[in-house]
């Protein structure tokens, strides 16, 4: 995807860990944490419908999180993160399936 490629430019090298496809309303849940919407590509159906194809989300942590959207409610994720900073990102993943588990469990 061109926009890692260009952050990869910038920041250097980073590593990539695929997610277990995600179920539910991703963009929601990523829109209500303390993320950045760093970049999205869209497509305009019709009057006040739009499908989103990918979107990338920048953490605090400096991750970016690639979701594909391949259903309406489906998403297909991968994690970009720097290789020095893998325990730390093994820590977030526990905590970011556990809160979307339970976001889409009560919702």
């Amino acid at each position: 995807m061109k926009y890692i490629e260009d952050i990869e430019n910038k920041e250097g090298i980073l590593s990539k860990m695929d997610l277990p496809n995600f179920g539910g309303d991703l963009y929601k849940f990523l829109n209500d944490k303390k993320m950045e919407n760093v970049h999205s590509e869209r497509t305009y159906i019709q009057k006040n419908n739009v499908t989103i194809k990918n979107i990338i989300y920048k953490t605090p942590q400096n991750f970016y999180i690639l979701g594909k959207q391949i259903d309406k409610l489906v998403w297909e994720c991968s994690i970009y993160f720097k290789e020095n900073s893998y325990n730390e990102l093994i820590f977030f993943l526990n905590t970011f399936l556990k809160n979307y588990k339970n976001a889409t469990t009560n919702n």
